[in-house]
């Protein structure tokens, strides 16, 4: 009869329409699976980036130590230099001072 061939159309078209929905459904599913993918892939990139820049920081605060340590040294070893210097520079001084008031 007519109702039965409409419902048979009406059937047939759902059918096609769930089949298309279900194709649209795993399409979206595999684009989520590789938009998860493309994620995973940029926090491990993140990751090794921010381990790079740790590893860098590191490594310049390290120079940055080993130079003043040198600066530091060197320093140290002007002033011992200078306080020697000023020490035999005044015992010169009181040895003048001290012939100068022997002779006085």
């Amino acid at each position: 009869t007519e109702v039965d061939g409409k419902a048979s159309e009406e059937v047939a078209s759902l059918k096609d329409q769930v089949a298309r929905l279900e194709e649209a459904l795993a399409a979206a599913d595999e684009e989520m699976q590789a938009y998860k993918e493309t994620i995973a892939k940029l926090e491990e990139e993140g990751s090794l980036m921010q381990d790079e820049v740790e590893s860098e920081v590191d490594s310049a605060i390290h120079q940055v130590q080993h130079k003043s340590e040198e600066v530091l040294s060197r320093v140290q070893k002007q002033l011992a230099a200078t306080n020697e210097a000023v020490r035999d520079e005044l015992a010169k001084v009181r040895e003048e001072r001290d012939r100068a008031m022997a002779e006085v």
